[in-house]
């Protein structure tokens, strides 16, 4: 089988002849057991998740070890945005995908913990699919996640993830959706995180859903920062 992809947890290979690929463990990892563990838990959530539109349906021949998915040729949206021409329309439908998808996700009991545009797949509508439950949190119990420094809510890396960090992430997706960049793309990772961990977030006021992003990024309100670059 070709090998179409990797990453923390395992391979993605594409089954021939079908439309179908399948995730399992890298061969010969030295921490083999970390990424059964992480598949075992990625199967748990699908057992767990309605069918959705904005989900993958897993197939009947997956095992807890071996997850047999969808194969979507559109590819993820962090790709998808920075190669075509993207409308407004098809922003904004994107945008209400990624939130759609990650309310799915959290009635169910289970916080993503690592959203970004690697990890939505746009499906043969041109609709998103939000993927990669490997290191989720599901029923309150810790998964191996924790988000990129553009998408995370900063804190203690022994603090789990959880709605609200989740949520964050979101408003920097949304704003990477409506702009084409990640969230202070121009600076390095760690610059980034002393912008967030100040209380300071990119202009949003001219974006579309610009006090939506600002509002996954602020949280409650007494949770909010006093500065913003908005302000």
């Amino acid at each position: 089988m070709q090998v179409i992809a990797g990453g923390t947890t395992g391979l993605i290979k594409l089954r021939p002849k079908t439309t179908l690929v399948e995730k399992v463990p890298y061969p010969d990892l030295r921490d083999a057991h970390l990424s059964i563990r992480d598949l075992r838990r990625e199967y748990i959530a699908y057992q767990k998740l309605p069918q959705h539109p904005r989900l993958l349906r897993l197939h009947s021949d997956s095992t807890p070890e071996r997850l047999v998915l969808p194969y979507l040729q559109n590819g993820c949206l962090h790709e998808f945005l920075r190669a075509s021409s993207v409308s407004s329309d098809q922003r904004l439908q994107f945008a209400a995908d990624a939130a759609e998808g990650l309310h799915v996700l959290h009635c169910a009991g289970i916080v993503h913990g690592d959203v970004n545009s690697w990890n939505f797949l746009i499906d043969d509508k041109f609709r998103l699919c939000i993927i990669d439950f490997a290191g989720s949190t599901i029923d309150g119990e810790a998964g191996s996640a924790f988000e990129g420094f553009r998408y995370c809510l900063p804190r203690s890396i022994d603090d789990p993830s959880n709605v609200r960090t989740d949520l964050f992430a979101l408003g920097s997706l949304l704003y990477e959706i409506m702009t084409g960049k990640e969230p202070f793309q121009e600076f390095k990772d760690e610059e980034a995180e002393v912008f967030f961990k100040a209380g300071y977030f990119p202009p949003t006021q001219d974006l579309p859903l610009g006090s939506i992003i600002l509002g996954c990024w602020q949280g409650p309100i007494e949770m909010r920062p006093d500065l913003y670059l908005n302000e």
